[in-house]
């Protein structure tokens, strides 16, 4: 199954569809890199946020999406004035 990039946050609706194409475009090209499972950092991440104890590959995971979810947050909010704007990562 392929994961399906997506946003959420209740600042969502300020980004315009390009912006959120930049995002997706960052988050993607950083689980590449990282030659990292979206799905499975999408999973670990789930665990971590129910406070399930992490195996280490499930911290590796939960590392890389924090950093993909900066990637796709900081590539959509390029030239805000604002800063504290609620956006993050999300998998269809």
């Amino acid at each position: 199954m392929q994961a399906s990039i997506s946003f959420e946050g209740k600042d969502i609706e300020f980004a315009s569809a390009d912006e959120i194409a930049a995002g997706a475009a960052a988050a993607r090209e950083l689980f590449e890199r990282r030659q990292a499972d979206p799905l499975e950092c999408a999973a670990s991440n789930d665990k971590r946020c129910k406070d399930v104890e992490l195996s280490r590959q499930d911290a590796l995971n939960c590392l890389i999406w924090d950093e993909a979810n900066y990637a796709a947050w900081h590539a959509m909010t390029r030239g805000w004035l604002r800063r504290d704007v609620d956006i993050h990562l999300a998998l269809r």
